[in-house]
């Protein structure tokens, strides 16, 4: 049979079964499992020779390894801390302990395979996890981000236990081999690093300013390609090309781009992994080692979970949150796919131990949903307290992205007008002041898309983008603009420039942070030098008019320097002359209904006074400080 046809059959099978299986409340990540089963030795037998599988088992795993690489960035790593640093790390390292006992005691297996095993079965489905948490819609609930905080931390132990299992697998080298290994390895993960953040990034930045965004995907694509040069070239295996890869892609400005460019395809990337994994599964172990494999589940689920509850109630007191984690994070993952294929590729792991784990590793996942159900139909209606939160805040009306000076007084107004709201800041310093409140409360990135969908975007009305970073903040209106188009967005401009870069998105509802106050200090100045206040007032409105003129007018020109100085220098003239003319009408040696003057100051103006927009009837009267 051909590879086109093999092709053909697979995809087509993969057509008719992944929508069935979802109609039954699986996964798509299943529903390629079962895909991949079907299409096996045991079954339709697509794949006699084998090349198929292997083939879909390699690039899957690289474009899956490339995908998990996304997720991860050391920002994010180091914003989640705190939710990590306890109870993630130390359970992940009793987990490692305790399943170490039976690969040893049971399959008889060394110390050093038993180790990257353990390891690699403690690790949870990212892919998995994060599909069942968007759909029963617990992703923006305090267990929904305590969760997502998780993966994280297990995303960078993949990196470390794929990059450093060539030195545990047992070899014919010597020592001198290791420290090789272990220097070249360090040594071109750093230069790949200062290579993303000092070249790529600026390069970036230039297409960018020369409306060459299309380029930007080439040049992720560029990136990845030297990573897989420079680490290839250096014996470093391929799983730690493609997933330091994607690390790289996730640290650059611009990858929300990248990842809108491969969204589509993203779940035939994950696809393509699970099929390749179904197809190498063996249905006759199934049936010939089901006591041994039920023993091995059952065994393996109560490890997992009583280490997670265990450790969770030593740290918090209580069982909700602990044991909430513990039935989501009972299965084994991707990594363990991984990992199994790596030691037996290595023939440290005998066809049937091959076969056995792949097996307890699939049936983990697969009992997953089961568990998920538990969860919403006996454990969360348990705990009241946890109940009303989730309702509340899967439904929030308002979001506000920045938790300083400009978002706390926003976020002060709502409480008074009991809307409620969720909040955003990766400072924990500035949350502080809303622990105690109904407020949902979400520490981390604002660029990222995780932490958008978990704050509730997808049915949010009003995004307050509050942020004082501009980089940050125009990449998260790019992203809004891009997914969420008919989404309200309020933003913040730290300047001139800003504003237009907002503009230039299509956002209407822009204010400069420090723009209103300091025409409110300009009014009080002019007071208390002795200009009447109508007077005064009436400058301030017009300079403000004028203003707003100009920024329409800067907006076409705005690439330009040279050209947004020369208009500086003529807008600056004609509101001289506004000011002249404002100041003949009201002096007192002109009469109020004599205009002749004013009019031949104006006629004299680039733009007569006549042109100057009318004032708004709902504009803020910033003639009043807080204090009045």
């Amino acid at each position: 049979m051909s590879l086109l046809v093999q092709i053909s059959i697979l995809l087509v099978t993969a057509l008719i079964l992944v929508p069935l299986t979802k109609r039954l409340g699986l996964s798509s990540v299943l529903a390629f499992l079962l895909t991949g089963i079907v299409l096996g030795p045991n079954l339709l037998d697509l794949n006699q020779d084998t090349a198929l599988t292997t083939e879909l088992t390699y690039i899957g795993t690289l474009s899956l390894l490339f995908l998990i690489g996304l997720e991860l960035r050391p920002q994010r790593l180091w914003q989640v801390r705190t939710q990590i640093s306890k109870l993630g790390g130390l359970s992940l390292l009793l987990c490692t302990l305790v399943l170490m006992i039976p690969l040893l005691l049971l399959f008889k297996l060394s110390l050093s395979v038993s180790f990257i095993l353990a390891v690699a079965l403690s690790l949870a489905s990212s892919s998995l996890l994060l599909q069942l948490l968007q759909q029963q819609q617990l992703l923006n609930s305090r267990f929904g981000q305590q969760s997502f905080a998780l993966l994280i931390l297990q995303g960078a132990i993949a990196l470390l236990l794929l990059a450093f299992s060539p030195l545990l697998l047992p070899n014919d080298q010597n020592i001198h081999h290791d420290v090789a290994y272990f220097s070249s390895l360090v040594a071109a993960l750093s230069g790949l690093f200062l290579m993303g953040r000092y070249v790529m990034r600026p390069l970036q930045h230039f297409l960018s300013k020369n409306a060459a965004t299309e380029l930007l995907t080439a040049v992720a694509v560029l990136q990845s390609l030297l990573v897989f040069l420079v680490l290839t070239a250096l014996s470093i295996p391929a799983t730690v090309s493609a997933l330091f890869a994607g690390i790289l892609i996730a640290d650059a400005k611009f990858r929300h781009e990248f990842e809108a460019n491969i969204a589509p395809f993203k779940g035939i990337l994950i696809g393509m992994f699970f099929i390749g994994i179904g197809m190498s599964l063996n249905l006759s172990i199934l049936f010939s080692q089901s006591l041994l494999l039920l023993a091995a589940l059952i065994t393996f689920v109560l490890i997992k979970t009583l280490c997670l509850v265990s450790l969770g109630y030593f740290y918090q007191r209580n069982w909700q949150q602990p044991l909430l984690l513990a039935l989501s994070f009972t299965q084994a993952g991707e990594i363990g796919f991984v990992a199994i294929q790596l030691l037996f590729n290595a023939e440290s792991l005998s066809p049937l131990h091959y076969q056995l784990l792949l097996w307890l590793v699939a049936l983990s996942m697969l009992i997953t949903p089961a568990l998920f159900w538990l969860i919403q139909r006996y454990i969360l209606p348990k705990f009241k307290t946890y109940t009303p939160q989730t309702a509340q805040n899967t439904t929030p009306r308002l979001i506000i992205a920045g938790f300083g000076r400009s978002g706390q007084i926003i976020a002060r107004v709502a409480h008074i007008q009991q809307l409620p709201f969720t909040a955003i800041d990766n400072s924990p310093v500035q949350l502080q002041m809303l622990q105690g409140s109904e407020a949902n409360i979400i520490e981390g990135d604002a660029t990222e898309a995780e932490i958008l969908l978990a704050a509730g975007i997808d049915s949010a009305e009003v995004f307050v983008l509050a942020i004082d970073d501009v980089e940050s903040s125009m990449q998260i209106a790019r992203y809004i603009r891009l997914h969420y188009p008919t989404l309200c967005l309020i933003a913040r401009a730290r300047d001139r420039h800003h504003l237009h870069l907002l503009k230039e998105l299509g956002i209407s509802h822009i204010w400069r942070e420090t723009y209103l106050s300091s025409l409110g200090m300009a009014y009080r100045t002019l007071c208390k030098l002795g200009i009447p206040t109508v007077q005064a007032k009436q400058l301030i409105e017009d300079f403000r008019d004028h203003d707003e003129a100009q920024i329409a007018e800067q907006q076409r020109i705005y690439t330009d320097d040279k050209k947004v100085y020369e208009s500086y220098s003529s807008f600056i003239d004609e509101l001289n002359c506004i000011f002249e003319s404002d100041q003949l009408r009201v002096g007192s040696s002109v009469s109020p209904i004599d205009t002749d003057a004013t009019d031949a100051i104006a006629d004299s103006c680039a733009h007569p006074i006549t042109s100057m927009p009318t004032h708004a009837k709902d504009r803020i009267d910033i003639t009043k400080n807080e204090f009045d």
